[in-house]
C-alpha cells in the first residue's frame, strides 16, 4: 500500500530463493494446509502428517471465466494514519515449498538442482493495482479493481451485499 511516493505497508515480500516457512510477518495471509506431526512440529513430509490445518480456498461447484463469488474470500488492512491512494496486490503459487525441498536435499532424497528450478506463478487475476481513478464502487462492498468485467463485489466479511 503507498500514500504518495511513501509504502505505508508490505506483506509476503521476499527474495524469491527464500522459504516463506518462518516469515515474521503478521499480515501474511497463506492459503495452503498446515501440517504437523505426533508432538505438533511442522511437518514436511506426508508420512509424519498427523495433523492438518486446512487454510485453502473453497473450490467452486462449476468452473466458469467468470470464477464463483462463493469461493471469493477478502481481508482488510489497517493502516492509521496515512492517506493510501495505490494498493499492488499479487496471489503467488509455488508447487512445493522450499523448506519441503530442502529437507529433501538434506536427507540426500533431492538433487540441489531442483530447488533452483522450483517455479513460482503469479495468479493472473490477482495482480492488480487499485487508485482511486481506476476503482469501480460497488455499494455495500466498497470499491475494487478487477481482470474481468462484472467480477468486482466480493463480500467482504460482514458486508451486506447490495439489494
Amino acid at each position: 500500500m503507498w500514500s504518495g511516493e511513501v509504502e505505508v505497508l508490505q506483506s509476503g515480500v521476499l527474495p524469491e530463493t527464500t522459504p516463506i516457512d518462518g516469515l515474521d510477518d503478521p499480515n501474511l495471509w497463506e492459503m495452503r494446509d498446515f501440517v504437523y506431526d505426533d508432538a505438533g512440529n511442522v511437518a514436511h513430509m506426508f508420512w509424519d502428517v498427523r495433523q492438518v490445518d486446512s487454510r485453502l480456498l473453497p473450490a467452486a461447484p462449476v468452473l466458469s471465466p467468470e470464477g464463483d463469488r462463493e469461493t471469493w474470500r477478502a481481508r482488510r488492512f489497517s493502516v492509521p494514519e496515512a492517506a493510501v491512494d495505490r494498493v499492488t496486490t499479487r496471489v503467488r503459487l509455488r508447487p512445493m515449498g522450499l523448506a519441503v525441498l530442502d529437507d529433501l536435499i538434506e536427507s540426500g532424497d533431492l538433487d540441489a538442482a531442483i530447488r533452483d528450478a522450483m517455479p513460482i506463478f503469479d495468479v493472473r487475476p490477482t495482480v492488480l493495482e487499485w487508485t482511486p481513478q481506476n476503482a469501480i464502487d460497488h455499494p455495500g462492498y466498497g470499491s475494487c479493481v478487477e481482470t474481468l468485467p462484472d467480477n468486482c463485489g466480493a463480500i467482504v466479511s460482514g458486508a451486506e451485499p447490495p439489494g
